[in-house]
């Protein structure tokens, strides 16, 4: 039968995922990539992420923004695989791989990055997606699932059809090459990812617990 119900978001650390103190050139030394725009990508390197998407956007970003460079933060079965790709795209100087990070220094990797691009069609909700934002930049992302969530269109960053690599390049074309435009989506991304915070969430929790109490002894009191 019917019972009301809520749905209550997984939280962020938006204290230590949070917009730089230092310039994206100092944060790039930790890197090896100062001098260099940077896009981003962090999670499992599996099948479902659709990385091989962002690669040939990369590709295609490259013929006009020849030093560009993709850090890709994680690992997975799926490496050999988009590491053969890479090879095959003739991109092996434009794609970094940083392996597994802490979360200071996955922070400090969004912090130093122009723009954050996912292409998976499969997120419920991405959290890493939230702590790029949360480090004020903009995002790339596709239109499905719970990305339309948090990417607003035009306003934290910008949405393309899955699989558009062409769609995907032109819009890290775009944010890469107008600062500005970045990081007016990057501080409205902020805003977004405050939502998610650990106050936030479990003040939520918290009221959600109080009201179950409140409805059980009220209960109790009727049947008495």
């Amino acid at each position: 039968f019917y019972q009301p119900s809520c749905v209550i978001s997984n939280q962020i650390d938006i204290k230590t995922f949070k917009p730089a103190e230092l310039s994206k050139e100092e944060l790039k030394k930790d890197f090896g990539l100062v001098g260099r725009p940077v896009v981003s990508f962090a999670g499992r390197f599996s099948s479902e992420k659709r990385v091989e998407v962002i690669l040939r956007a990369i590709a295609l970003v490259k013929e006009e923004i020849p030093n560009i460079v993709l850090s890709l933060a994680g690992h997975g079965a799926e490496e050999p695989k988009w590491r053969k790709l890479i090879t095959e795209l003739s991109i092996e100087g434009n794609v970094s791989f940083v392996g597994m990070l802490s979360k200071a220094q996955l922070a400090k990797l969004f912090q130093a990055s122009e723009v954050f691009a996912i292409a998976s069609p499969a997120e419920t909700q991405s959290m890493v997606t939230l702590q790029a934002m949360a480090c004020g930049i903009p995002v790339v992302g596709v239109r499905a699932r719970a990305l339309p969530e948090y990417v607003g269109e035009g306003e934290t960053g910008y949405l393309v059809p899955v699989d558009d690599y062409v769609a995907m390049a032109q819009r890290l074309i775009q944010l890469v090459t107008n600062p500005e435009l970045s990081l007016q989506l990057g501080r409205a991304g902020r805003l977004v990812a405050e939502r998610y915070s650990s106050e936030v969430i479990c003040t939520k929790w918290e009221e959600l617990y109080q009201k179950v109490i409140t409805n059980y002894k009220k209960r109790g009191e009727e049947k008495t």
